[in-house]
């Protein structure tokens, strides 16, 4: 990412996405390339299944993902609300963890 601040946060709320969560986030870099200063805010709502380590993954190739792990489920709304609290950018936007 460039030295500004992002335009753009996508707030991911994901639990037990394993196998779905790797590709959007592939799929969101594709779209956005250099194009938009963006950041993708992922927030894994206490996932069991192997999300976390798919997110880390991700991750150490695309500085544009932040990680946030809730230790345990508290629902989507309560993963959409920490993703925003921690958003750089005056814009943001939502997605499920499975690309819906």
């Amino acid at each position: 990412m460039n030295d500004h601040e992002p335009e753009l946060t996508i707030v991911i709320a994901a639990f037990e996405e394993r196998g779905n969560i790797g590709p959007l986030l592939d799929e969101i870099g594709e779209v956005f390339g250099d194009n938009v200063a963006y950041e993708v805010a992922v927030v894994d709502d206490g996932s069991t299944d192997g999300t976390y380590a798919e997110i880390l993954k991700a991750l150490s190739s695309n500085p544009r993902i932040r990680l946030i792990r809730h230790r345990s489920r508290f629902g989507k709304s309560a993963a959409i609300w920490t993703g925003a609290a921690v958003a750089r950018a005056g814009w943001i936007a939502t997605m499920d963890g499975d690309g819906q």
